[in-house]
């Protein structure tokens, strides 16, 4: 059965999006040979960390998990 609830879909496709920017981020500076550089707010971030994460993220956003998919409607159900 299709799901009605067009926002599911747009939520997934932001995270996976997300997540591939993630790992574009982190491929670059590991193929550049840097183990490490500096955000935006001049923190050291580990270069691996932002590639575990997008995986993470693409990973949710394909096995659709609960919480990406329904939260708004737990928060309503729980109002009643």
């Amino acid at each position: 059965m299709l799901n009605p609830d067009p926002k599911a879909f747009t939520i997934r496709i932001v995270v996976s999006l997300l997540g591939f920017s993630a790992i574009c981020i982190g491929l670059k500076h590991l193929l550049r040979g840097d183990l490490s550089y500096l955000n935006w707010f001049n923190g050291l971030v580990f270069a691996p960390i932002p590639v575990i994460f997008g995986v993470l993220m693409i990973l949710a956003a394909v096995f659709k998990p609960e919480y990406l998919t329904s939260g708004s409607t737990r928060r309503r159900d729980k109002q009643r």
